[in-house]
């Protein structure tokens, strides 16, 4: 039986305008932030795989197609616009696209020819905003907040529809009604907030961190893990299940079943775990520069991890999806 993808999440590029204090390209080590060396910089997806996936029979027609920062933000694919064009043709009946950015990049008429492509599709753009002009850049490092602004109209204007999303920090808090008030004003369609995923004590730590800048070269070894805490006992949770529709697939052209396994190729602690459990036999057998689409996707390594959901969960699924002995639930996720 075929299997039918219905989301594909595309962490597309591994370029970025922005320095934030959580990403994963970087590491802190002794009170600095180098550059991660597990993280090959400036390495895109290509449009051709692009199109090989989306076109592929095994993607529904009715396809959620999300754009992700994880990595970088997808606007630095130096060919997104063309990226765009091949997605709205697959989801012009049924489908959605999503994009997230910090839209701080390109300029306004790029926004005004990005919106009039997405203008009649279901679709939107999520521009991550942590306050106002004296705020934003805490958290987003060198993104101009009044090229964000621009940009914003530019693509609100051309027709598309726009989502503030606004991370609650220390120092934004007292902003969110002004920024809630803003964002009507412009038209967005959305605006929603959210809570920092570090604590409070370790956000201001990273701040300090990054206000002494960032190191170019990259991090010596054994620095510390910037996106992981392994300071939890974790259990499964036992009704959560892994979802055989959704795929995400990265820069580098490895196509995992969510975001988490992407993480962790960047993060000392954990990758170690990804080469184990997919890594296998093949190094490869995962990337689509190297092998068809459906191939990858008939491999048997797929079936063996959703039975191993019910019988003997991977480390990675448990540490990603499991709860705490408090029985919260693990969030692991990047800002």
């Amino acid at each position: 039986m075929q299997r039918i993808i219905k989301s594909i999440e595309f962490d597309l590029t591994s370029s970025c305008n922005s320095v934030c204090s959580s990403c994963a390209r970087f590491k802190e080590h002794n009170g600095k932030l180098y550059r991660n060396p597990l993280l090959k910089f400036d390495q895109h997806l290509s449009v051709e795989k692009v199109k090989e996936i989306v076109k592929s029979p095994s993607v529904s027609q009715d396809v959620v197609l999300g754009f992700i920062g994880l990595m970088g933000d997808a606007v630095a694919h130096p060919h997104f616009l063309e990226i765009v064009d091949i997605c709205a043709e697959k989801i012009a009946q049924r489908g959605s696209i999503n994009i997230h950015t910090n839209g701080g990049l390109r300029n306004v008429d790029y926004w005004d020819i990005l919106g009039k492509k997405l203008k009649g599709l279901t679709h939107s753009v999520i521009f991550s905003i942590d306050g106002l002009k004296d705020t934003n850049h805490i958290y987003r490092r060198k993104v101009s907040w009044m090229k964000v602004m621009e940009n914003a109209t530019s693509f609100i204007n051309a027709g598309g529809h726009a989502t503030w999303k606004f991370i609650k920090f220390p120092w934004n808090y007292h902003q969110i009604r002004r920024a809630r008030k803003l964002a009507k004003r412009m038209k967005f369609s959305h605006f929603t907030e959210r809570e920092d995923r570090n604590p409070a004590h370790e956000r201001l730590h990273l701040k300090k961190i990054v206000d002494n800048g960032i190191i170019k070269s990259a991090a010596p070894a054994q620095s510390s893990a910037s996106l992981f805490r392994n300071d939890r006992k974790i259990r499964l949770k036992k009704d959560l299940e892994c979802n055989p529709t959704h795929l995400n697939i990265n820069y580098a052209g490895q196509i995992n079943p969510c975001c988490f396994y992407n993480s962790v190729k960047t993060d000392d602690a954990l990758s170690e775990h990804y080469n184990k459990f997919v890594d296998t036999k093949n190094t490869q057998w995962n990337n689509i520069n190297f092998n068809n689409f459906d191939d990858i996707l008939a491999n048997t390594w797929w079936e063996d991890l959703y039975k191993s959901r019910r019988t003997r969960p991977l480390p990675l699924c448990i540490y990603a999806c499991g709860i705490d002995k408090k029985k919260k639930q693990i969030n692991h996720g990047t800002n």
